[in-house]
């Protein structure tokens, strides 16, 4: 019943897989004739090889719209990354679907995107940078060795703390450098203690980063 809409939003945002294929998923936000607002995943499509261009994104996402019988007439916005291809002024595909679809849809770069660039320029100013040696350093101290890992186990539950692994922090994906701290402060009575016969380690938790890092 995804057609039955009073306004609807489409939200589309394409990346690359592994094997270097790109994808865009489209989903639409929509009030349903109850007044309720209700969002539907609607297809993961695969772009020709090479081809991430905004052409290509509008045919399939022209596709996907006729196919599900979504009225262009109640399209309100259209909510996209904040990369030239779909925010350019002249030939991005936000332009292009308002072109296509309703000249009066609003084109919006979302939220989440926004909040993402903005961690990747924190990421690059001087004490972020030196603050962010800590996690990665201590990652691969215990990512390069099974032993160190064991140790660091046998740790966690002596102290009665959640077995967590130490993630490897992400310039780009802000969720992981979170989830990555989030970790290291839960399970830090065990590597306190770890570090006491470990100088590297030891000399991590000695820097003056590690302060920025914990709080």
């Amino acid at each position: 019943d995804v057609h039955i809409t009073v306004t609807h939003t489409l939200c589309v945002d394409e990346s690359e897989d592994f094997g270097r294929i790109s994808e865009a998923d489209i989903a639409v936000r929509y009030v349903d004739a109850g007044g309720v607002v209700q969002e539907e995943f609607l297809e993961l499509v695969q772009l020709p090889p090479g081809d991430g261009s905004a052409e290509a994104l509008m045919k399939e996402v022209l596709r996907v719209v006729r196919a599900y019988n979504l009225p262009a007439d109640k399209l309100v916005a259209i909510c996209l990354d904040g990369c030239r291809t779909m925010q350019g002024k002249n030939r991005g595909l936000g332009c292009r679907l308002q072109t296509e679809l309703n000249p009066t849809a609003l084109v919006l770069w979302c939220t989440c995107h926004q909040f993402c660039w903005r961690i990747q320029q924190l990421h690059r100013t001087p004490c972020v940078k030196e603050g962010m040696k800590v996690p990665r350093k201590m990652h691969n101290h215990f990512n390069r060795s099974a032993v160190r890992r064991a140790r660091l186990s046998e740790l966690t539950q002596s102290h009665g703390l959640p077995d967590l692994r130490i993630l490897e922090p992400h310039d780009v994906r802000w969720l992981r450098d979170a989830q990555c701290l989030s970790n290291i402060v839960r399970i830090f009575p065990a590597i306190q203690q770890y570090s006491q016969d470990e100088p590297a380690v030891r000399d991590l938790l000695d820097t003056p980063e590690k302060v920025l890092v914990i709080h």
